[in-house]
């Protein structure tokens, strides 16, 4: 089981062990809050880009989301 916390000091921990590292980077964890408030609807990239990164343009905002998104998954592990 997966659990966010973000009030107090934000954190992410995975069976009840926490995580620590690039993961834990206030973008990722951003992101997945983002997630975790729309389950089951898709989000358009371009929404995700104006909330996490409004000054960046399209190419280094995909290339931010994108390693944000690897990181979160090798951090989650195959399950």
């Amino acid at each position: 089981m997966i659990r966010l916390q973000l009030s107090g000091y934000p954190s992410l921990s995975i069976e009840g062990a926490a995580l620590s590292g690039p993961v834990t980077q206030r973008h990722r964890l951003a992101l997945l809050a983002i997630l975790a408030l729309a389950p089951g609807r898709s989000l358009p990239r371009d929404k995700v880009f104006a909330l996490l990164w409004p000054d960046s343009n399209t190419a280094s905002a995909r290339h931010l989301l994108n390693t944000a998104v690897s990181v979160i998954r090798s951090a989650a592990g195959d399950d």
